[in-house]
């Protein structure tokens, strides 16, 4: 076993962790354990250490999930085309260009979310 530790800053919050994996499991089966808490943002002030770290996991995955249903539901759309970011009640709000998606697709895409992470977590807005 060889043990890996790494420092993270994910793009969804303020928090700093560091945390640990075996690099001889594969990708698909590899398990990232919460090592030191380094900085806890105020979204995050309330929780404890581990649920913490499901927090921010759970936060950084969806918002991947969701930027990758809208890149794959409208055309010509890349990743870096769309603004999102969470509130303070951690509700994921993301910003499709109006130039590159119809009003249809939009409700398309946040049924779609809906579906995924559930009804109020994700809001699909169209402007810039």
């Amino acid at each position: 076993m060889a043990k890996r530790i790494g420092r993270w800053s994910p793009d969804t919050c303020e928090c700093i962790v560091e945390y640990s994996w075996d690099d001889t499991e594969p990708d698909s089966t590899r398990r990232h354990n919460l090592v030191t808490l380094v900085n806890k943002c105020i979204a995050h002030s309330h929780l404890d250490n581990p649920s913490l770290w499901t927090a921010v996991m759970g936060e950084n995955q969806d918002k991947n999930r969701v930027l990758l249903c809208c890149k794959l539901n409208v055309g010509g759309l890349e990743l870096t085309d769309i603004g999102w970011g969470y509130d303070a009640d951690r509700v994921l709000h993301v910003d499709v260009p109006s130039a590159k998606a119809s009003i249809e697709r939009l409700a398309t895409i946040q049924s779609i979310c809906d579906t995924m992470q559930g009804v109020g977590k994700v809001k699909v807005t169209r402007g810039r």
